[in-house]
């Protein structure tokens, strides 16, 4: 069998990739029969950082009203 790696967006724990962390959010993530691994230098524009950075605070934010 051929392992295939593929970049998709995958919901996982930021743990500082992308300055995020504790949070649960779509990142670029390697897929392959070994697993998933976030990508963290995948090249982002400075519009899709800010996106990001945003979704994570809403997340992050959306977590913590219902604790």
């Amino acid at each position: 069998t051929h392992d295939r790696h593929s970049i998709f967006p995958v919901c996982s724990l930021a743990e500082g990739e992308y300055g995020l962390h504790d949070v649960v959010i779509g990142l670029p993530s390697l897929v392959s029969t070994k697993g998933v691994h976030i990508v963290d230098n995948y090249p982002l524009d400075e519009s899709e950082k800010a996106a990001l950075a945003r979704s994570a605070t809403i997340v992050q934010e959306a977590a913590r009203s219902i604790r």
